[in-house]
């Protein structure tokens, strides 16, 4: 009898162990993406400690500042999804790796008090060169674009929901995360807007064609009725949500369609390529593409990345129902609504003034000069009312004086052909300026956003933190006097989780 228990416990015991390798070399292909995978900007950095993918950043470094070399251009996105990314990381107790750390989308994430465009125009410029926090020897130069906010009320929407549901989105955070999502955009809708939905696994299908956007209870219903299972055709389901969106498109003034999926993408027969050049050609022909990231362990965040740089839109990540909200309804117009497509900055540093300098952040999404100047080049795009921030460290000549340089924006607006450009000179009283200065960027944002960078240098735990710390950055923030209801409170939130610190 004994005899026998021990041979049934070492079966037992063999039969899981096999199950357990089973499963685990099934996840990790899933990890893996089967299939043909999105080819990023760069080379995705695949970890599968935790299974989420991004792409390698490797940081700028400083360059001389010469007359053959004095300028750096960057496409200008309104991604948001690192924040909430890096959060998710420290409410799972988990290490944050330094490709999520993406510091353009970090202070993207927040807002700021910009000058606002006027006069008819698209976008406005502020800047600032302040003192580097850290580092004694340089000094920061802080660049702002604010894009025009437009009223969308009397707006028709197409909006056409394409979502996820391969086996991989099955969960509290993913596809039961979605439909509540979409239930609270529906809820902002009324009868001149149109809703579609799209879903794809292993075959694609609209379970919902061009209801009425005040139709509420039937789009619930269909919107409840979908569930995980199969694998990741995303194809297909992109190729289908286009055909549905141009089914409406012209009786509409607006046509977007949001994505929503954790990012594990099998292109399918096409290759990645030719399915960017899809989303491109049609974002041309009017329909843009937002994506909403979904789950953890799983999360392609390159693969969101390129889809959103294909299709003109904006990315965010969503990891609570309060995040939802805050994105598809008190910031609906910043993820549903662009003003400003090909979008695109350059800054022209003064060779006598400045000495060195150095792009903090954009690492995967800087242009060659030939491509800021080139009208037809693809860039990102700026939604109504966003705000991108671009931050440069420099060190400058001793004694130097003069102007620090010239800050460019160049876009088309909306549906335009022309490229336009709105252009900020650096001067000398853009140092440390005061509160009320004319396109200046004020001193609570300044700090608000060099706390931010130093954060992020230090999770990177870059080459160029010098002297940063924690205890730095929260001072300086804690100075800020922010309330709680503020936004910014969630940076204050963050370090307290990261330090242990209140």
């Amino acid at each position: 009898m004994k005899k026998f228990k021990i041979k049934t416990l070492f079966a037992i015991i063999s039969a899981l162990l096999v199950c357990a390798l089973s499963v685990g070399c099934g996840m990790r292909k899933d990890f893996a993406g089967g299939g043909e995978i999105w080819d990023g900007a760069s080379a995705p950095n695949y970890d599968y400690s935790d299974g989420n993918k991004f792409d390698e950043i490797t940081e700028n470094p400083f360059v001389e500042c010469t007359e053959e070399n004095k300028t750096q251009a960057v496409s200008l996105t309104v991604n948001t999804a690192a924040f909430p990314l890096m959060r998710r990381y420290l409410d799972a107790n988990m290490a944050i790796p330094k490709d999520a750390v993406k510091i353009e989308e970090i202070i993207n994430y927040f807002d700021y008090d910009y000058a606002r465009p006027n006069d008819g125009k698209t976008v406005a410029l502020s800047g600032a060169v302040a003192d580097t926090p850290w580092n004694g020897e340089t000094k920061l130069a802080v660049l702002g674009v604010q894009a025009k906010t437009v009223e969308t009320e009397n707006v028709k929407q197409n909006i056409v929901l394409l979502v996820d549901v391969s086996g991989s989105m099955s969960g509290n955070d993913r596809l039961d995360l979605v439909k509540k999502s979409f239930i609270a955009l529906a809820e902002t809708l009324d009868e001149d807007d149109v809703l579609s939905i799209v879903t794809y696994a292993s075959g694609s299908e609209v379970v919902l064609d061009g209801a009425r956007g005040n139709d509420l209870d039937t789009i619930k219903s269909a919107l409840n009725k979908l569930r995980a299972n199969g694998s990741t055709y995303g194809e297909g389901g992109i190729e289908l949500a286009y055909e549905t969106a141009f089914r409406y498109k012209n009786d509409c003034d607006n046509s977007i369609i949001f994505i929503a999926t954790d990012g594990d993408f099998n292109v399918g027969k096409a290759s990645a390529q030719e399915l960017k050049d899809l989303i491109s050609e049609k974002r041309r022909q009017g329909v843009y593409l937002s994506a909403l990231g979904y789950g953890f362990n799983n999360l392609s965040d390159s693969n969101m990345q390129a889809l959103v740089e294909a299709g003109q839109g904006a990315y965010a990540y969503i990891d609570s129902l309060d995040t939802a909200k805050a994105v598809l309804i008190g910031d609906r117009d910043g993820i549903l609504y662009f003003v400003g497509e090909e979008a695109k900055a350059q800054i022209e540093f003064n060779p006598d003034v400045v000495k060195e300098f150095r792009l903090i952040g954009f690492e995967n999404k800087m242009l060659t000069n030939e491509e800021f100047e080139d009208s037809s080049t693809p860039a990102g795009a700026l939604s109504s009312g966003s705000q991108v921030t671009a931050v440069f460290e420099i060190k400058l000549h001793e004694n130097a004086q003069g102007d620090f340089g010239k800050f460019t924006a160049a876009y088309h607006e909306r549906g335009g052909e022309e490229e336009k450009r709105e252009d900020l000179v650096l001067s000398e009283n853009l140092y440390n300026p005061q509160d009320g200065t004319v396109n200046a960027i004020k001193k609570a944002d300044i700090d608000f956003i060099s706390a931010l960078v130093e954060a992020s240098l230090i999770l990177r735990d870059s080459e160029y933190k010098a002297n940063a710390s924690y205890e730095a950055v929260q001072e300086r923030i804690g100075a800020l006097n922010l309330e709680q209801n503020d936004k910014k409170y969630e940076f204050v939130e963050f370090m307290r989780m990261l330090t242990g610190k209140e």
